[in-house]
């Protein structure tokens, strides 16, 4: 039950708040056109490039305060005996929780736009 409750709330930290979700899905209807997908099932490389750079602006506007705090509370750790084994826990959950948020902004954006997982991930591993 614990482990439950553990990982809904790493969850919760890694979703973006409804009205940042909404914004952004509101400046995918103004500013994308509609999802093109080539024969082989992958987004065209123009349209894979502009929604993955609209996603990654609001990744960041929500990320980067979040980021900062834990940069700060990180840098704390190292007046703390014992240092080394808990600044690498927090640097590990850092990079757990910044993958983990980058997905979830991800899928919730394709999802919302009609698309499957499998088109991102055949068009991430084409492009990048």
């Amino acid at each position: 039950m614990q482990q439950q409750s553990e990982q809904k709330k790493m969850y919760d930290e890694c979703v973006i708040p409804r009205e940042m979700s909404e914004q952004l899905m509101k400046e995918a209807k103004e500013t994308l056109e509609k999802p093109e997908i080539k024969n082989d099932g992958c987004f065209t490389f123009d349209y894979f490039m502009k929604s993955q750079a609209l996603v990654n602006k609001y990744w960041h506007m929500y990320a980067m305060p979040l980021i900062a705090k834990r940069t700060e509370a990180r840098r704390a750790l190292y007046c703390e005996e014992d240092f080394d084994t808990k600044v690498k826990t927090a640097i590990m959950n850092e990079q757990v929780w910044q993958e983990n948020s980058q997905e979830l902004i991800n899928a919730q954006f394709y999802k919302h736009m009609g698309m499957s997982d499998s088109i991102l991930a055949k068009s991430r591993q084409l492009y990048m």
